[in-house]
Formats: structure tokens, C-alpha cells, sequence
């Protein structure tokens, strides 16, 4: 049974604001490598992630998922 406290939220600016995003990425023009603060491994840890950036740890700047 999925967490009932789990939300999710979108970015302002949609697809444009990330289509820009993506380009400063592509121009190395942003590392976003430098902002990764916690990496999780596999589907089962996408909640387990998603908990982290909405709770109190205030070190969670940007946890990723790899889907291996």
C-alpha cells in the first residue's frame, strides 16, 4: 500500500524552464552532478528518495534514482 503522505510537486515553468535546463547541461554550462547529495539504486527506492527531499534532512539537496 503506497504512502498516503507522498505528494508530488512540479516545477514553475514547466517544460520550457527544463528544456532550458537542459540546455545550460548539454553547453557545460551547469554540472548538476555538483548538486547530487544522495544516490539510491533500483525502483524500490524511488519512495524511499521521495522521503527524504519532503522530511526534515536538511542535507537532501538532490537525491537521485539510477534505474540499473
Amino acid at each position: 500500500m503506497p504512502d498516503e503522505s507522498l505528494r508530488t510537486v512540479t516545477a514553475r515553468g514547466g517544460r520550457a524552464n527544463l528544456e532550458r535546463l537542459l540546455k545550460l547541461v548539454e553547453y557545460g554550462r551547469l554540472a548538476p552532478e555538483r548538486i547530487v547529495t544522495h544516490i539510491y539504486h533500483g525502483l524500490d527506492k524511488v519512495e524511499e528518495a521521495l522521503k527524504q527531499m519532503g522530511g526534515n534532512d536538511r542535507t537532501a539537496i538532490k537525491p537521485v534514482v539510477f534505474v540499473d
